[in-house]
């Protein structure tokens, strides 16, 4: 009998009945068969998920524990409210004691839950409340603030950042941080995939605007320039060498050896680790990044010591060839290399010197800046 009045149950939880709903939680016997079939755990998820907060008070009344997990993915009430973005009903539950930093059963918390589902005011009052760990981390590795790069949103991003998550977060698995997500393209996940250049472009300044490391690296010591070579991303290569990423060497890309082989030629390898960046941008046959590098300042005239490796690029790609051997065996210009001296003695963000009083001659600014890399 008590399973036939189950569906009224939830037609009268539907249509906010509270009275009619109260006498069927007093009959004991109901309540028995709501408790022996997990029903009373699918009632408090539906009561959050319609913001009804009464309702919510007469099931606690009856007995219903306020920490109650969703029986598909160990979900608390914080996070459910986290899914549709209510606010009240969330206050509501930490008032009443629910775990604000519970975790699910794949690691998400409240906070991963309203990234994911770009809930932003609510957001910007979970990240407020007391108790809350800005930087738990779901069982992937991934951090919120990681979620956040990974789905491109920056307004997300500097909701965590303002609230004082750590911005040098990584993953468990490629010591990843946030700068190295969202350079890859290949690490962006579902609304990630569709963003804007825009977005893309405002993440990567929040990013480094906030101190981030600019070249920090993965486990194998891979930076974020080297991410965003290996996956065509030219766009984030010209913001990072604008911002004066380091060349630094690695140890490996998809290598357990100190060096890249080029993928249409697996005997072929460079062997100067300064030039690591290069050679994975020849390896990929990007004439636009290899340039980029030369005038942000790699030392490319090292590859006259490599002449396997510009002949090889001349008979496989012939105007990647042509550019490198023009580079190679001709003096650099004494402008190119003030701006290269320049850039490498100056610790802090160049963008800087557009904001700086020095009286220097706005069209040497922009040089120095590494404009003429926008005309490429």
């Amino acid at each position: 009998m008590s399973g036939l009045l189950t569906p009224r149950f939830f037609m009268l939880l539907k249509e906010d009945e509270t009275s009619e709903l109260q006498k069927l939680l007093d009959d004991a016997d109901f309540m028995d068969y709501m408790i022996d079939n997990d029903q009373l755990s699918l009632a408090f998820v539906q009561v959050i998920l319609l913001n009804n907060r009464p309702m919510l008070d007469v099931l606690i009344k009856h007995g219903v524990d306020i920490n109650t997990l969703d029986s598909m993915f160990m979900e608390n009430g914080i996070m459910q409210a986290a899914r549709y973005g209510h606010k009240e009903m969330m206050l509501h539950l930490i008032k009443l004691g629910v775990h604000v930093n519970h975790q699910s059963e794949n690691g998400s918390t409240a906070l991963h839950i309203a990234i994911e589902n770009v809930k932003h005011n609510f957001l910007e009052l979970l990240v407020q409340q007391p108790g809350i760990d800005l930087n738990i981390k779901d069982c992937s590795g991934f951090s919120p603030l990681l979620w956040t790069a990974r789905l491109r949103d920056w307004r997300a991003m500097k909701i965590m950042i303002d609230a004082g998550c750590n911005i040098e977060s990584k993953d468990f698995t490629k010591g990843v941080n946030s700068l190295h997500i969202v350079v890859d393209k290949n690490q962006a996940f579902w609304k990630g995939k569709l963003a804007t250049l825009e977005d893309n472009n405002k993440c990567i300044e929040l990013l480094l605007k906030s101190g981030v490391d600019i070249d920090a690296g993965d486990v194998y010591k891979n930076t974020p320039l080297l991410y965003a070579i290996r996956c065509n991303n030219h766009n984030a290569v010209k913001k990072l060498l604008k911002m004066n990423c380091k060349f630094i060497a690695s140890r490996r890309v998809g290598s357990a050896f100190a060096s890249t082989q080029f993928y249409f030629n697996p005997d072929l390898v460079g062997c100067d680790l300064t030039l690591f960046p290069l050679y994975v941008a020849m390896s990929k046959l990007q004439t636009k990044t290899v340039k980029m590098l030369c005038l942000a300042g790699i030392k490319y005239h090292k590859l006259a010591n490599e002449k396997r490796i510009l002949d090889f690029m001349s008979s496989t790609y012939e105007p990647l060839g042509e550019m490198l051997t023009d580079l190679v065996y001709h003096p650099m210009s004494l402008k190119q290399a003030c701006r290269c001296a320049i850039r490498q003695s100056l610790s802090y963000n160049i963008e800087d010197l557009r904001s700086a009083d020095l009286g220097l001659p706005a069209i040497l600014v922009s040089y120095i800046c590494l404009d003429d890399l926008d005309e490429l």
